[in-house]
């Protein structure tokens, strides 16, 4: 039977040490690349996987549809918020709603997962169960810097400076943000940052598909899942994420014989040495559509121009106290009113989507759980 290493919150103590200012030091103790073939202990990610479940919004998977350039507000030629053509995609947050109390908590589980290591050392846990660690740590500290710093609309500042951290990992400890460059997550006494986090997965495991894992709070990444990375599913997780970001306009999109693919992928060069013809090769694995057909005639050229910064909340990181009065609930929980055009614009895409989805399911036949037939 599995043992499962819960860190209860109200045990857990977060000195001023879990965000100090001290420069970056490299422990390699930190980042063991040694583990368990069998190990019986897992990690309960359960306080990560309830906020998870209770703030992310599932937008469903892509059409792979290039949304249309975003028209001016009534009375003005001014066109407002985010005009990416995948401005529509990627899972959302709620970050609005978040009190001073719920940030707390968000610190509080990023000390509790930096602490696992002092009950019980990461080389005692499989391989599997450690970069089901290392992606949760490292996207709760994303999540929780963005909502400690909301409301903000475009992260590019967050991340590039005179070079682009997404094409190399020495960029100044990563994003150039002060709230973000500072800080430091604690583990065993000694800090460590996110784009070392980054690193030490990219570079001790072979698959791929760890760079799915990352969640970097802007549009233009895979998404932030509705539920917490665990050591059984990880892989059926980040294919997934693979999958859905493959098939989507902020992961690829076709311009004639050329293959524009997102920046992202250039976290996985170390994957894909030849990167074009690699990068083929992976991407027909989980393309599907008119994706898979188009892969198929050989594009001549493949080109990591994609990005779309704009942060993965509801209103674009604006608030200016208006109300159109649009509300959904698509994935069974109710959605504040939008507050600005582009919100409108974004619900009103999420409110045919859904009715689409809708029609096609109509016809299918309703499954049941074992939970309904004990009832």
């Amino acid at each position: 039977m599995l043992k499962s290493i819960y860190l209860p919150l109200c045990f857990v103590f977060i000195s001023t040490a879990a965000l100090s200012n001290r420069g970056p030091e490299k422990h390699k103790y930190i980042f063991p690349t040694e583990f368990s073939h069998h190990s019986e202990y897992r990690i309960d990610f359960r306080n990560w996987n309830q906020t998870l479940a209770d703030t992310v919004i599932n937008i469903g998977p892509s059409e792979h549809i290039r949304a249309q350039r975003p028209k001016p507000a009534r009375g003005t030629r001014f066109v407002y918020g985010n005009k990416k053509a995948s401005r529509f995609e990627a899972n959302r947050v709620d970050f609005t709603n978040f009190s001073e109390a719920d940030i707390v908590y968000l610190k509080s589980i990023i000390a509790q997962l930096g602490s696992v290591p002092n009950y019980l050392p990461l080389t005692k846990f499989t391989k599997n169960e450690q970069l089901a660690y290392w992606l949760n740590l490292h996207n709760i500290s994303v999540y929780y810097l963005l909502a400690r710093q909301y409301p903000l609309s475009d992260l590019e500042s967050l991340y590039t400076g005179t070079q682009s951290c997404l094409n190399t990992f020495k960029c100044r400890n990563d994003p150039i943000d002060p709230n973000f460059s500072t800080f430091k997550i604690t583990i065993q006494n000694k800090t460590t940052t996110l784009h070392e986090i980054r690193e030490h997965v990219i570079s001790n495991w072979s698959n791929p598909n760890v760079i799915y894992g990352f969640y970097m709070g802007y549009i233009g990444g895979p998404n932030l899942r509705p539920s917490a990375y665990n050591g059984t599913d990880i892989w059926s997780q980040l294919e997934d994420n693979a999958k859905e970001f493959i098939n989507s306009i902020r992961g690829t999109q076709i311009w004639g014989r050329t293959l524009k693919v997102s920046e992202h992928f250039l976290f996985a060069k170390r994957f894909f040495p030849n990167f074009g013809t690699d990068l083929k090769k992976h991407l027909q694995k989980y393309a599907r559509g008119r994706l898979i057909k188009w892969l198929h005639r050989e594009p001549k050229t493949v080109v990591p121009t994609i990005n779309n910064w704009g942060i993965t909340d509801l209103y674009n990181g604006e608030l200016i106290g208006l109300n159109f009065g649009v509300s959904l609930d698509p994935n069974g929980r109710n959605i504040p009113l939008a507050r600005l055009p582009a919100s409108v614009e974004f619900f009103k895409y999420i409110k045919e989507k859904l009715k689409r989805q809708k029609r096609r399911n109509i016809n299918k036949n309703p499954s049941v759980t074992i939970e309904e037939l004990s009832n």
